[in-house]
């Protein structure tokens, strides 16, 4: 097991220096902290958490709390925070929440009662439940803000701006009867996603009809949804909010005996589908998931080191790609 002498050996430098280097304290400059931190990844060092805290009652813990870890989106997240927290000499506490309040509660009092160093939350719906948060809570949240108004540390995309978008390019593509399969509306990123689909559509001309059909954010919630769409009539296209809806619509279209896309267009957000399931490259905004969670560790640690920056308690939109794909 490499311990911190064995890198103060290597580098020609204090077991003193070692120690606040990794621990995020102490004036040492920026590279000599990247080059130990670098340096103890090649070793494979890992800080006894036990000791540390007995020492400090501090941890380098971060707690992660994520609501459905069995979507690959938010497996990805977890990755890129892991990873980042990891670089940084930190290691990660998840808990997945299973999209209920009541758990992401239970989980948040946890972590505080572990006394980790920060959270990252990707919220299961709009709440006041953190309204009082304080500095020292040190949390992030990503993907969903649990409040339309406040302010939080946040990191996502811009959910309005991609959804409209991406509706514009299915209207490109000649298409005037689009519909939208959203989750229920009591989460931010589903909010902003069906006003950028409902702006796109009436700036273009189309107004009054009913376009927009809510389920469960699930596989079943989007195949269910699209089965009632088409007992009325097949839709020229459907937009979904995330990928579980796609892939649950995908299969009610053609369980009723019709094609993607000659029948039925379809186009989504995060049509991650890498063991190549659903047999088509779906046409979708694609979010820089991992990019997310790595920017997310990045708030916490500012925090930690009281870094003066103005990210720490500003919303931080990142660049998305429309993938064309082939299912429009």
């Amino acid at each position: 097991m490499t311990k911190l002498i064995d890198i103060a050996n290597k580098l020609n430098i204090s077991v003193a220096t070692v120690s606040k280097a990794l621990n995020g304290k102490g004036r040492i400059s920026s590279e000599l902290r990247q080059k130990i931190k670098d340096t103890a990844e090649q070793m494979n060092y890992h800080p006894n958490e036990f000791a540390r805290t007995l020492k400090t009652k501090e941890t380098t813990m971060i707690g992660v709390i994520l609501p459905d870890i069995t979507n690959i989106f938010y497996g990805k997240l977890l990755k890129g925070i892991d990873r980042a927290a990891r670089h940084n000499g930190y290691s990660v506490m998840f808990c997945n929440s299973g999209e209920n309040m009541i758990h992401e509660k239970y989980y948040f009092e946890m972590l505080r009662n572990k006394n980790v160093c920060g959270v990252i939350i990707g919220t299961s719906c709009l709440s006041d439940y953190y309204d009082n948060l304080s500095e020292e809570d040190n949390v992030v949240f990503v993907d969903c803000l649990p409040s339309e108004t406040k302010r939080f540390p946040f990191v996502s995309i811009d959910n309005y701006k991609a959804a409209y978008e991406l509706t514009e390019h299915v209207l490109s593509k000649g298409y005037t009867d689009v519909k939208m399969i959203c989750g229920p509306s009591i989460e931010t990123t589903t909010k902003e996603r069906v006003r950028g689909f409902e702006d796109c559509m009436k700036n273009h001309g189309y107004k009054g009809t009913r376009r927009v059909f809510e389920g469960e954010h699930s596989f079943e919630g989007g195949k269910q949804v699209m089965d009632k769409i088409l007992a009325k009539g097949r839709p020229q296209a459907i937009i979904t909010e995330n990928n579980f809806l796609a892939f649950g619509a995908l299969s009610s279209i053609r369980e009723n005996g019709f094609e993607v896309p000659g029948d039925v267009a379809v186009a989504c957000f995060d049509g991650i589908d890498e063991f190549d399931t659903m047999f088509i490259d779906l046409t979708s905004i694609i979010q820089p998931v991992e990019e997310i969670g790595t920017k997310a560790v990045e708030m916490i640690m500012k925090k930690i080191e009281k870094v003066d920056s103005n990210d720490i308690n500003q919303r931080v939109l990142l660049d998305y790609i429309l993938n064309e794909g082939e299912s429009i």
